[in-house]
């Protein structure tokens, strides 16, 4: 309603390749998790995450763990259930979130998941993981400072803001 002649065009990634994208020019702005400081962007924060290890009651293959393996955070926290004594016999990948909380929502096995994936299903038989480690995340927009010189610029941005 506000701008209502300005067009929109979204691309979808990971959040490197969304940086590289924005810092190249090839994309005005971006909302990356855990953006990387470069002295070409500006940096705002718009919300926090939480990664985990998330189960529905009654899950029927405890031994299985479902992951997006080539998010760092993903690396991080598989490494650290490894420490804690979580042991899964089995792993199911995929690159999308949205895949991985759906075989959640059957029972297919633990899934490590954002929050704010988890929290956009809304299933009352999600529940965190007692004792599992987090990844506490920042989603930000990035953006380079000539972008906000302009008119569509600084209402993009505005709008972007206001994400919560």
């Amino acid at each position: 309603k506000t701008n209502p002649k300005l067009e929109v065009e979204l691309h979808h990634g990971l959040s490197r390749h969304m940086t590289e994208e924005v810092i190249s020019m090839k994309l005005d702005v971006a909302i990356v998790v855990n953006p990387v400081a470069h002295p070409d962007l500006v940096i705002k924060d718009i919300l926090k995450d939480q990664i985990t290890l998330w189960r529905t009651r009654g899950c029927e293959n405890p031994d299985v763990l479902m992951i997006e393996p080539s998010l760092m955070q993903t690396q991080d926290l598989v490494r650290k259930l490894a420490k804690k004594g979580f042991i899964f016999k089995r792993t199911l990948t995929s690159p999308s979130l949205e895949v991985l909380a759906q075989l959640l929502t059957a029972g297919t096995g633990y899934a490590l998941l954002p929050e704010r994936v988890i929290r956009a299903l809304a299933h009352e038989k999600f529940e965190k993981v007692p004792e599992a480690p987090a990844f506490q995340d920042r989603i930000a927009m990035i953006f380079k400072k000539e972008f906000t010189k302009t008119a569509r610029g600084k209402a993009v941005v505005q709008a972007l803001a206001r994400i919560k």
